[in-house]
């Protein structure tokens, strides 16, 4: 699957791995030295993470329902809790520094396509 950001047209990941059982939710990047180049994290059914256990910062997009951007954490260090974003529906984890790379913005639409 590939992650795609509509509202610039531009290619945000191309290996996108989709967490929707509690377990894969639990465990997301936990663990993980590294993303590997081009990965990102799809949480499904998900307004808040955490990232205890994680060995690097990330950056997270939280997604409403239609895929609309709604909050933006850049560098987020390992041992730390995001708050809960009511008008998420899933969240994005991709490697940290992407959102500023990638010109992610509040309000921007993204798409899942295979």
């Amino acid at each position: 699957m590939i992650l795609k950001n509509i509202s610039q047209q531009r290619i945000i990941a191309p290996q996108l791995q989709v967490a929707e059982n509690f377990v894969d939710r639990l465990l997301g990047m936990m663990g993980k030295k590294a993303f590997p180049e081009g990965y990102a994290l799809w949480i499904k059914k998900c307004n808040s993470v955490q990232t205890t256990f994680m060995h690097m910062p990330i950056d997270v997009i939280f997604l409403d329902r239609s895929q609309k951007v709604q909050k933006l954490i850049w560098n987020m260090k390992p041992w730390r809790f995001s708050p809960f974003v009511w008008s998420a529906d899933s969240v994005v984890e991709i490697p940290s520094g992407r959102i500023e790379k990638d010109s992610i913005k509040l309000g921007d639409i993204l798409n899942v396509e295979s």
